[in-house]
């Protein structure tokens, strides 16, 4: 996911001042630029996912989440449906450049609230959309972690 002026919620703002950062939202032509100035040697990249829904929302906290009581615990799966879109986005506008995926970190907020079904879904866009020879790893709530592990035995098998 590329990064849009807002996505980092206050420090957005901190960054902006101290670094003079701008973020704007990614076009075609930007992508295109990017993927030309980059050299990949072994085409070998990493992916990074951001779930943006926590139980709770922790003051110290700085990355964008919100409170899933807020949403609804239906907020999952239309986040999850709109997440196998923006993949499918990017994989048509990295296709040229044989990109392998070689490790996927699922951030948050707190990704550990995310179902089996849900990992699987995504491991599959990635999947569909790009070479993928992953490791994954995952965020976790220490309270999630036996809820975690039955989810994805019952999807993976592990």
């Amino acid at each position: 996911m590329l990064l849009n002026r807002d996505s980092l919620g206050i420090w957005s703002t901190i960054a902006k001042r101290a670094f003079k950062a701008v973020f704007n939202r990614p076009d075609e032509q930007s992508i295109s630029q990017i993927s030309k100035e980059i050299a990949y040697d072994s085409g070998e990249i990493t992916a990074y996912i951001h779930f943006p829904f926590c139980r709770s929302v922790c003051l110290y906290c700085p990355y964008v989440r919100y409170p899933l009581s807020k949403f609804g615990e239906d907020a999952i799966s239309r986040y999850v449906e709109a997440l196998k879109s923006e993949i499918e986005l990017y994989g048509l506008l990295f296709k040229d450049l044989d990109l392998k995926i070689v490790d996927v970190h699922i951030g948050g907020g707190t990704p550990s609230l995310l179902k089996g079904e849900h990992f699987k879904a995504i491991i599959e866009a990635l999947g569909q959309s790009f070479d993928l020879k992953s490791k994954l790893a995952i965020e976790a709530n220490p309270d999630d972690l036996k809820v975690v592990r039955v989810s994805l035995y019952s999807q993976f098998r592990l």
